[in-house]
């Protein structure tokens, strides 16, 4: 039988914040054991990749060379509604207040939006807080914006 390849929706990916800053490891077990706030999230682009490019500019020729540099971890923005209350916009607050502190994040990745699937877990510094704009046909919103500053630690599926 042939392998049908996919385009997979975002239904049911949902992203965690650690509740505090965190100070455990980073693998799958300290990451497994901090405590997690679920994120009311309208959308975020997950970490992947990414490497400096470096500019070499030949006066002579004029020509530019470009070399592949060292591995950068991206910068991320993450969306969310507009709640007070909410126990993941205080994480985020927190993570905003603290120059030095790192907060864990859980993303877990669905197949089909109701089923468990490959767990992601990276540390980021929370850059910025960034009000949404506000009309009568929207929801207000929040968009924080996270410097990755870990490798991304995947677990498989169970």
């Amino acid at each position: 039988m042939a392998v049908v390849n996919r385009v997979k929706s975002g239904l049911g990916i949902k992203l965690s914040i650690s509740t505090t800053a965190y100070s455990g490891t980073k693998d799958a077990a300290g990451y497994g054991a901090a405590t997690y706030a679920n994120i009311t999230l309208e959308g975020f682009n997950a970490p992947g990749e990414s490497y400096a490019t470096l500019e070499w500019a030949d006066l002579f020729t004029g020509n530019t060379t470009y070399i592949k540099g060292k591995k950068a971890y991206p910068t991320i923005d993450v969306t969310i509604a507009d709640i007070p209350t909410d126990t993941a916009r205080t994480a985020f607050d927190l993570g905003l207040a603290d120059l030095t502190g790192e907060m864990a994040f859980k993303a877990e990745m669905t197949t089909d939006g109701t089923t468990s699937g490959t767990i992601r877990y990276f540390t980021a510094l929370v850059m910025s807080k960034q009000f949404g704009d506000v009309n009568l046909d929207g929801v207000r919103t929040i968009t924080y914006t996270l410097q990755v500053s870990s490798p991304v630690v995947t677990v498989a599926a169970t």
